[in-house]
């Protein structure tokens, strides 16, 4: 039962280390950038809706409306219609900073997502299958449980690293990827070796080179 406790404990802290990261390449946290991308497509709309969508409760999530206020990213106002409901959304610059013309790392960020959502042209592109064929439930399921083992596998990498600085941890997980893109390329495309290993590979170099 311990074991089992501090594993969910280093998990814990693997995904604060994640967010801070997240945090630290975008300059926004991560629940302030969803925010963002929620009012972008349904804006106006009432703080329920956000607070229903997103699952944080109010408080937080008027500190989190606060913050952006400042950054000029969203506006509140009272609805024209009912004086008493509080309508949230978000601001040209921030439809500037994210939509007409976002800085580079929003970009690799909106990529890197859209590779995750199985049914998205990214996901259509590397994969070479129809849309139609990533809508199946067999398929969709198949991917989701894909993404569960890259997000497990990310999270341990960033524990041997920032947390036990254990590189044989590092080198364990470095070696499984390395390991199933080469699966990938002998089964499905060559190039799997490349687009899923090439940085584990690049990354088993650095350990060797400067450990």
């Amino acid at each position: 039962m311990l074991e089992i406790q501090d594993l969910l404990y280093q998990l814990r802290l693997s995904e604060q280390a994640s967010t801070q990261l997240f945090e630290k390449r975008l300059g926004i946290s991560l629940i302030r950038y969803q925010i963002l991308l929620f009012l972008l497509e349904n804006s106006p709309c009432n703080q329920m809706a956000v607070q229903e969508r997103l699952k944080i409760d109010q408080a937080a999530l008027t500190r989190h409306f606060k913050i952006l206020e400042k950054e000029g990213l969203v506006e509140r106002h009272r609805n024209p219609e009912n004086q008493r409901e509080m309508l949230v959304e978000a601001t040209k610059y921030a439809k500037d900073q994210l939509v007409m013309n976002p800085p580079l790392q929003h970009i690799n960020v909106k990529q890197e997502m859209e590779s995750i959502a199985t049914q998205s042209d990214a996901t259509s592109r590397v994969f070479n299958m129809e849309k139609e064929e990533l809508a199946r439930p067999s398929v969709s399921s198949l991917f989701k449980n894909q993404g569960i083992y890259n997000t497990l596998l990310g999270v341990f990498l960033l524990y041997g690293i920032y947390f036990s600085q254990n590189l044989e941890i590092v080198t364990i997980f470095v070696l499984f990827v390395i390991g199933a893109a080469t699966y990938g390329s002998l089964t499905a495309d060559k190039k799997i070796i490349l687009k899923q290993g090439g940085p584990a590979i690049l990354a088993l170099i650095s350990i060797f080179l400067f450990k």
